[in-house]
């Protein structure tokens, strides 16, 4: 691997390319130099790069979340949150905005790139800030219950959400926030490429699907799992609550 060049390992497998970048190895940067090469110009441990690039292939195991507790549901998709926005979204950020268009590239592609590099600033924004209100509301409320349920929650903090919040709400809202790439997938005719000369272009498009494909993951995980947790939980206080106010 490290006597071929960085743009054909990436062209076997887009994936690389995130891994490289990880490596501070930008692969557009580096077209002409094979990846030993690159290693040295970056002064980076050939051994690590290559270890690093192989790990892609090694299959996770899949936490089992129905019988999770929600609390480590909640934990789970707060990792994930911070995948996503300290990792994922600003690598794909400078993904975008360096692609430049090739002396074949048509009319039509140039102003898909131009819209591109318009549109996903807007997109990591919303995103961003969705994420923010969902960490600082849903999450706070669900763990509210939870020392609630614990009988470790100060009963005015428990009022005062109950008041203001409810599953079914959060959970009403989220299907509105369920498909936040469909203004990219529109643009780019379901990542669809009119010729695969292009190769940054290529593997921006192989990771805006594979960022969709993630987005899915991670919402079916909160509407299957998390919500229908919460709401069984939100019930079972209610319940404790209407009963102790009946002893009193």
């Amino acid at each position: 691997m490290l006597s071929r060049k960085v743009v054909d390992i990436v062209r076997e497998n887009y994936q690389y390319a995130s891994i490289l970048h990880e490596f501070g190895l930008p692969f557009y940067l580096y077209t002409e130099q094979t990846l030993a090469e690159a290693c040295q110009m970056r002064g980076l441990n050939m051994e690590q790069v290559v270890r690093g690039l192989e790990a892609i292939h090694r299959v996770a195991a899949v936490p089992v979340w129905y019988d999770c507790p929600i609390e480590l549901v909640i934990h789970y998709l707060r990792l994930a949150h911070k995948v996503f926005i300290q990792e994922k979204l600003p690598y794909m950020a400078r993904l975008i905005q360096a692609v430049k268009p090739l002396p074949t590239t048509t009319k039509s592609m140039q102003t898909l790139i131009q819209d591109l590099q318009w549109l996903f600033p807007l997109f990591h924004e919303d995103f961003t800030r969705h994420i923010q209100e969902e960490e600082d509301t849903l999450f706070r409320y669900i763990l509210t219950l939870c020392q609630a349920q614990q009988g470790t929650c100060k009963l005015g903090e428990l009022h005062y959400q109950m008041e203001r919040y409810s599953i079914q709400y959060f959970a009403l809202d989220h299907h509105t926030h369920d498909d936040e790439m469909y203004g990219i997938r529109e643009l780019t005719n379901n990542y669809t490429l009119e010729s695969n000369n292009n190769l940054h272009l290529a593997v921006i498009f192989e990771e805006l699907k594979a960022l969709e494909t993630s987005l899915i993951t991670h919402a079916q995980i909160e509407d299957e799992i998390l919500f229908v947790k919460a709401l069984r939980l939100e019930h079972q206080v209610k319940a404790a609550l209407k009963m102790k106010s009946a002893w009193n």
